[in-house]
C-alpha cells in the first residue's frame, strides 16, 4: 500500500548555469537516447571519490562536505543555511513593510480623491435651483428699484 510520487521536469538547468558550477555536472545529454555520464567525471572519477586516498574506508571528502555546511565564510560569520534564513528573513520584512506602506497609500489616496469630489464635484441641479433663486432675488431687486424710482418721479412732479 506504499506509494510515492515524483515531479518530472524535462529541462531543469535550461541556462546551464548549474553545469558551469560544476553542480550536477554528473550526466549529459538532453532525452533517453543521449543520456551518459559526463565525460569529466570518467576521466577523473576523484570527482565523485567520498575520499582522497581512494581507500574504501576513506571519507574525508565526505567529512570536509559536512564541514563546509558549518563553515563560517559569509558576511558576518555566517554559514549557508543561517545566510539563507537571514536573507529571508530581510526579503520577508521589506515584503510586509512595503505591503503595509502600499495599503496606508491606498487609503491616502482613496481620501484625497474623496476630498477632491467634496470640493470639485458640482450637482448641475442644485446649481440650476440656486441661480433660480438668484434671478427671482434680482428681479425682486429690480421691481424695488423701479418702484422707489416712479415714486420719486411723483413725488417730484407733485412738488414740481
Amino acid at each position: 500500500g506504499d506509494s510515492f510520487t515524483t515531479p518530472l521536469v524535462v529541462e531543469p538547468d535550461e541556462t546551464g548555469l548549474l553545469a558551469a558550477l560544476g553542480l550536477n555536472a554528473f550526466f549529459q545529454g538532453t532525452d533517453s537516447r543521449t543520456i551518459a555520464v559526463d565525460n569529466n567525471l570518467v576521466r577523473d572519477q576523484g570527482r565523485l571519490a567520498s575520499g582522497h586516498s581512494g581507500e574504501s574506508a576513506d571519507t574525508t571528502n565526505l567529512l570536509r562536505f559536512v564541514a563546509g555546511k558549518q563553515a563560517t565564510p559569509l558576511p558576518g560569520n555566517l554559514g549557508f543555511a543561517a545566510f539563507l534564513d537571514d536573507t529571508l528573513a530581510d526579503i520577508g520584512f521589506s515584503l510586509q513593510s512595503n505591503s503595509a506602506l502600499s495599503d496606508s497609500l491606498g487609503s491616502l489616496k482613496t481620501s484625497i480623491v474623496s476630498e477632491r469630489q467634496a470640493y470639485s464635484g458640482v450637482d448641475v441641479n442644485e446649481e440650476l435651483i440656486c441661480m433660480q433663486q438668484f434671478q427671482k432675488s434680482f428681479e425682486a431687486a429690480v421691481r424695488i428699484v423701479q418702484t422707489n424710482d416712479e415714486m420719486l418721479q411723483e413725488l417730484f412732479t407733485i412738488l414740481g
